[in-house]
């Protein structure tokens, strides 16, 4: 008789020891090209995901974030490029960090981390959740008052994710 176990991928580089967890500012963590199908980042989903943070709290047990290196290479610079052109696409509805300051990308959790780091540096949106407009008025995020209404997200927007 044959039991099946059906793990996750995160689930099995944990078991097996295959990765570490590691803290990193959002400010240092870019997207993979890869991901959404080579999209990068849907801004509609991070708006989403940063608006229902901000109403039901940070829970670090319900976030996976997989985070690897950029390597020193041309296929390093290719990431950066990508991510340059991610945030000049989004017209200031994604924070601007300049990849220069990227040092890691993430395969599993760039949404997240996109969402984080519009509290963190500030973005437009139209989502009322996220500014002191109405639905659909595009304004500045306030990230004080966003912090204020949800001290859960202080820790991730002062110190980082936590990224295997």
């Amino acid at each position: 008789m044959y039991v099946v176990i059906d793990l996750s991928t995160m689930e099995m580089l944990e078991l097996g020891c295959m990765t570490k967890v590691v803290v990193i500012p959002v400010d240092e963590v870019g997207t993979h090209p890869s991901n959404r199908e080579y999209s990068g980042l849907v801004i509609s989903d991070v708006h989403s995901l940063a608006c229902t943070l901000v109403k039901d709290g940070y829970n670090p047990k319900l976030v996976k974030a997989l985070a690897g290196e950029v390597p020193p290479t041309a296929v390093g610079d290719e990431w950066k490029v990508f991510n340059d052109k991610l945030i000049k696409r989004a017209d200031g509805f994604l924070a601007k960090v300049p990849s220069s300051l990227i040092r890691y990308v993430a395969a599993w959790g760039s949404h997240t981390t996109a969402a984080v780091r519009i509290y963190k540096f500030g973005a437009l949106s139209d989502r009322k959740d996220l500014t002191e407009g109405v639905e659909g008025e595009v304004k500045a995020i306030n990230t004080v008052r966003l912090l204020s209404r949800q001290p859960s997200l202080k820790p991730v927007v002062e110190h980082g994710l936590k990224y295997h």
